[in-house]
C-alpha cells in the first residue's frame, strides 16, 4: 500500500489532467491541481468535479512565470507540509505551418510546454531532494512525439521535454527522486481527438486497433508516482497502442 503523498498535477485544463488528478486520489494521494487558464473555466471545472466527489483545492497560476510557479509551490508546502509528487500534463496548440508562424507563436508554444516545465521542476526540487522522495512526471501533448504537418512548434517542445527528463534524472538519481516523461498517442477525448470518420480512420494506424483513453495514460502516469516505480528513471514510456512499432 502506497503512503497518502501529496501531489501537483500541472498544465492546461484537459481530460488526461482531469483523469490523473482522479485516478491519484483513488490511489491514495492528496491531488492539488495548477492550472493555466481563465478564472470562470478553472471554477467551472472545480464544481463540476465536486459535484462527481472530488473536491480539488485547484489554484490558478501562469505557469509561464517562474517566480509566480515558486511562490504557489512555496504556499503548497506552507499548507500542507511537504510537496511529493509533480505531474505536468503539456498542451497541444493549433495547427499552423513553419511559413505562417510567428516568433511569438513560437515562444507561446516553447513557454506553455517547456518552460512550465522548467518552472515547477525547480520549485518542487529542493523540498524532494531534503526528504529524499520525490516523483516528477511530465505528459507530452497527445501525439506529438514523431511530429507531424502543421506542429513543429509543439513537436520541438516536447522533444526538449523528453531530453530535460533524461537529464533530470540523472541528476537526482539516487537520491530518492526519479523523472520520467509519458509519451500519449491517439486519444478519444475531447480535447484531442473529435468525434468524426476522419478520427476514426486513423484507428488504422493504430495495431490494437482503437483510440487511447485519458484513463490508461493516468494509469500509467500513477504507477510511475507510486513506491513501485522507484527504480524506474530517465525514460520516454510511449503509450500509444503500438504504434511506435513501425
Amino acid at each position: 500500500m502506497n503512503e497518502q503523498r501529496l501531489a501537483v498535477v500541472a498544465g492546461l485544463l484537459s481530460d488526461i489532467g482531469d483523469a490523473v488528478c482522479e485516478r491519484l486520489v483513488h490511489s491514495g494521494h492528496r491531488v492539488v491541481p495548477v492550472w493555466t487558464g481563465e478564472a470562470a473555466a478553472i471554477e467551472s471545472w472545480r464544481q463540476l468535479h465536486k459535484r462527481n466527489g472530488f473536491d480539488f483545492p485547484v489554484q490558478r497560476v501562469d505557469l509561464r512565470d517562474g517566480a509566480a510557479c515558486s511562490a504557489a509551490i512555496l504556499n503548497i508546502v506552507r499548507d500542507a507540509g511537504r510537496l511529493d509528487i509533480l505531474v505536468h500534463t503539456g498542451a497541444s496548440a493549433g495547427v499552423q505551418r513553419l511559413p505562417d508562424m510567428t516568433r511569438n507563436d513560437w515562444r507561446s508554444v516553447l513557454e506553455t510546454d517547456l518552460d512550465s516545465a522548467f518552472n515547477l521542476s525547480r520549485a518542487v526540487l529542493p523540498g524532494m531532494l531534503e526528504s529524499k522522495w520525490g516523483r516528477i512526471v511530465l505528459v507530452a501533448p497527445p501525439e506529438q512525439t514523431n511530429g507531424s504537418i502543421g506542429r513543429v512548434d509543439v513537436a520541438s517542445a516536447v522533444a526538449a521535454v523528453q531530453g530535460f527528463a533524461r537529464a533530470l534524472a540523472l541528476e537526482v538519481a539516487g537520491k530518492g527522486v526519479t523523472v520520467n516523461a509519458v509519451s500519449p498517442g491517439l486519444l478519444r477525448s475531447s480535447a484531442c481527438v473529435p468525434a468524426s470518420q476522419a478520427s476514426r480512420d486513423m484507428t488504422d494506424t493504430i495495431p490494437v486497433g482503437r483510440l487511447g483513453e485519458p484513463g490508461e495514460v493516468a494509469g500509467l502516469v500513477a504507477y510511475l508516482c507510486s513506491e513501485d516505480a522507484a527504480f524506474l528513471t530517465g525514460a520516454n514510456i510511449p503509450i500509444n497502442g503500438g504504434q511506435y512499432l513501425y
